[in-house]
């Protein structure tokens, strides 16, 4: 029998960004994004493939394909009679993890019964909240994580209509708010299960939006009203210096690093059984290796500092 591969499941409240998160870690426009409650009402795994390929998973526990297109739109007919997604995509990140895009928590009932489905078969977890606190439903994902034992990460992405100074994941009000929302995971009991992004940062900021603009991504959906929306905001935020270059937004955005985090995790150790022994087999070599040259290295600075190599 064969071992699945790790699922890193993204979760949240519906608007928060996660399906936009999924974009960005794919560089491409491949999960469904939408306005209001509109957005991802099923979980849809992403997982890698030889060719694209959308298969839905049907209530009456058949399958049924669709154009990707169709599937990112949201245009479905059938979409009542969807229960789930899977997502073929020939993306290196999705080699040896598999990324779950999960209804809002928040949305309605039936959203908030499949994205908790979704949780209990995840190996890790991703929590997208807004700069805004967290609310009584994202506090149950808290401690509805901290029930299952999920380590996870917490994103805080830094897009707000209350004004333009909290779109910059630099912001000081950002910070404070990044500080509050570690307090309320802390008086959840998640602390010891949290994994920071880079450094020991335990509430990573970014601006999901500011990197798909960087990426040239958001200008090619069909939505010319939202792409206005943004540059609006991003001319207002950069009045003075004007809309920065690709490179320098997508460095301020703050999802590089996140991007990163899941190049280096060692998702294979998530991974039930020994199915995965060619990565755990690569990744204990890799160590090994590094191991015997740090000694090696070592031991030479020792004898020179001794006197006894030139």
């Amino acid at each position: 029998m064969g071992v699945r591969k790790p699922r890193v499941c993204i979760v949240g409240c519906y608007q928060n960004g996660k399906s936009t998160l999924v974009n960005c870690l794919l560089d491409d426009q491949v999960a469904w994004t939408g306005d209001g409650c509109a957005t991802t009402h099923i979980s849809s795994t992403y997982t890698f493939g030889e060719i694209q390929k959308v298969e839905l998973q049907l209530q009456n526990g058949g399958t049924a394909l669709r154009k990707m297109r169709d599937f990112v739109a949201g245009t479905l007919a059938d979409a009542t009679e969807i229960r789930g997604a899977r997502v073929r995509l020939w993306k290196p990140l999705l080699k040896d993890v598999d990324i779950i895009d999960t209804p809002g928590f928040n949305a309605n009932d039936k959203d908030t019964e499949a994205a908790t489905a979704s949780l209990n078969g995840a190996d890790y977890v991703f929590i997208v909240v807004r700069n805004t606190g967290l609310s009584q439903p994202e506090i149950k994902i808290l401690e509805e994580v901290v029930k299952l034992g999920l380590s996870c990460s917490i994103l805080m992405n830094c897009w707000n209509s209350g004004g333009s100074a909290l779109w910059s994941p630099e912001a000081n009000i950002n910070a404070e708010l990044a500080e509050a929302v570690e307090a309320q995971v802390n008086n959840a009991g998640l602390a010891p299960l949290c994994r920071p992004i880079a450094g020991d940062v335990k509430v990573w900021r970014c601006n999901l939006l500011w990197f798909w603009w960087a990426s040239g991504h958001l200008e090619d959906v069909e939505k010319p009203e939202e792409v206005a929306r943004c540059r609006e905001e991003l001319e207002k935020y950069f009045k003075k210096t004007g809309i920065p270059p690709a490179e320098v937004l997508a460095e301020k955005s703050g999802v590089l690093p996140i991007r990163d985090y899941f190049q280096r995790s060692d998702w294979h150790l998530l991974a039930h059984g020994a199915g995965h022994t060619r990565v755990a087999v690569q990744h204990a070599v890799s160590r090994w290796e590094q191991g015997v040259k740090q000694a090696i290295k070592d031991a030479l600075a020792n004898l020179k500092g001794e006197g006894g190599v030139e």
